[in-house]
């Protein structure tokens, strides 16, 4: 997978010329989903704590918060959407790095920001509408960074398992999963390619209020899970007698 990636990477920038991709007639093994998700108990914990008394700290708190709250925005090393975007106006429309290329229907992403994440981002807002840090590296470095600091955020919370700033992103998408949100509005908020070999996605387009409307039912969740329990467990019972 990473050879073939560096090959993907070398053709793209001109490194590399072939008639035919090395990896044409290669089937690469689909791996196993990491399980970097959290439990809803150990994401109220994060947005109880508090961490004033550590920059560190308090710098792991905001950005896991920030992705969880915007839908899971990606911060993937060249493809870091987050430190690209303008968050000088109440809502913000991008299109996610890693799939800008492949990607062929709802390439752009249009939500609102929630007073959740306008809280937090306001601490970190320039006069340019991006966010700035007191970091002077690369964006690469910047994430190993922040997830050093995500490590730190565990222990000192005990939370279980591998925390990383990527774990925000798969926590909202399990999150919205389980509450019943519809899988086309979820790849829209994580800015995944909609699958248009289904012919209903030929025709029908997640709009921005779906989306918001999401985050913000995810949001309420995390507030308040024991109103969503009936809920989860009665459509988790419909299910098994669908596969009855």
């Amino acid at each position: 997978c990473h050879i073939k990636a560096r090959v993907n990477e070398a053709i793209k920038l001109g490194l590399l010329r072939c008639d035919k991709h090395p990896f044409a007639y290669t089937t690469i093994p689909t791996p196993e989903p990491r399980e970097l998700d959290i439990p809803v108990e150990e994401v109220r914990k994060i947005i109880k704590a508090d961490v004033s008394h550590s920059k560190q700290l308090t710098l792991a708190k905001d950005m896991f918060l920030v992705s969880f709250y915007l839908g899971g925005m990606n911060f993937e090393h060249v493809f870091a959407d987050l430190i690209q975007i303008n968050f000088s106006e109440g809502e913000i429309s991008y299109i996610r790095q890693k799939s800008s290329e492949h990607k062929k229907k709802n390439r752009k992403i249009k939500i609102s920001v929630c007073p959740e994440a306008s809280g937090i981002l306001n601490k970190y807002i320039g006069q340019t509408g991006l966010l700035e840090f007191d970091y002077k590296y690369t964006s690469r470095n910047l994430q190993c960074y922040i997830n050093k600091c995500l490590k730190l955020l565990a222990k000192e919370l005990n939370i279980k398992g591998n925390l990383t700033y990527y774990s925000a992103r798969k926590t909202f998408a399990q999150f919205a999963a389980e509450i019943g949100i519809p899988y086309p509005i979820i790849e829209y908020c994580l800015g995944h390619s909609i699958k248009t070999g289904i012919t209903i996605n030929s025709y029908v387009r997640v709009k921005q209020y779906q989306a918001d409307a999401a985050i913000r039912r995810v949001i309420d969740y995390v507030n308040a899970p024991e109103v969503f329990k009936p809920f989860i467990e009665m459509r988790n019972q419909m299910q098994m007698m669908a596969m009855m």
